[in-house]
């Protein structure tokens, strides 16, 4: 009967590491993701609000004005689209965000670009 005991502690150790376990990948794995993907997107608003600041003060200035600006960049991919004058950043986060909209004159959108 004495050898019971430490089967049972055994058991309820495995079982509470598989919960705890099966907790950080439920819950905690898609809220840190969530939180990355945001942060990806607010990185990217400050670099395109730092470009803009940047053309329009280069564009107020003399012909053969230029400026040398520092971008962070820990995901996605800028792009320049000639045709319509945009800077158009894309990123691809893990989970879906369901970010639509508008922040200032920058437009948020889902889908292929």
């Amino acid at each position: 009967m004495k050898a019971v005991s430490p089967l049972v502690g055994f058991v309820l150790t495995i079982f509470i590491t598989i919960m705890i376990t099966t907790l950080t990948f439920t819950v905690i794995k898609p809220t840190l993701e969530r939180n990355r993907g945001f942060n990806v997107i607010n990185e990217a608003s400050v670099n395109l609000e730092l470009l803009s600041s940047a053309i329009n003060e280069v564009a107020t200035e003399a012909e053969g004005s230029k400026r040398t600006i520092t971008l962070s960049v820990s995901d996605g991919e800028y792009l320049i689209d000639k045709n319509s004058n945009n800077i158009i950043f894309t990123f691809e986060p893990s989970i879906d965000l369901g970010v639509i909209g508008r922040i200032g004159d920058k437009f948020l959108e889902k889908g292929l670009v």
